[in-house]
């Protein structure tokens, strides 16, 4: 896989670039990131809400959502959106955000 802590640098100046991206990704990568998976996951339900109610299909925040409902199920209520990397992380990534060490 690749090393986390080089997509910031590696998406510079390119169109997966973001404020969100350099801000966040080194301290997601680092493991020192915490946020709140209760609200990130009450935001993506407003957009899916919204999607039933214009009928608009939304199949990629379903499936994020989906992640976010595992997130929180298995204890991951402080991690916000570094949630999922670390979820996924390989053994030895810091979950200094609070959630369930187990993987």
């Amino acid at each position: 896989g690749i090393d986390p802590a080089l997509l910031p640098t590696a998406l510079a100046g390119g169109f997966a670039d973001s404020g969100l991206l350099r801000n966040f990704g080194p301290k997601i990568a680092a493991g020192t990131f915490a946020g709140d998976t209760s609200i990130t996951l009450k935001d993506l339900d407003i957009v899916l809400d919204l999607g039933r109610r214009t009928d608009s299909a939304m199949p990629v925040v379903g499936l994020i959502a989906s992640f976010y409902r595992l997130l929180y199920a298995r204890g991951h209520r402080r991690d916000g959106i570094a949630g999922i990397a670390r979820m996924y992380a390989p053994p030895g990534f810091t979950r200094e955000g609070g959630g369930d060490p187990r993987p």
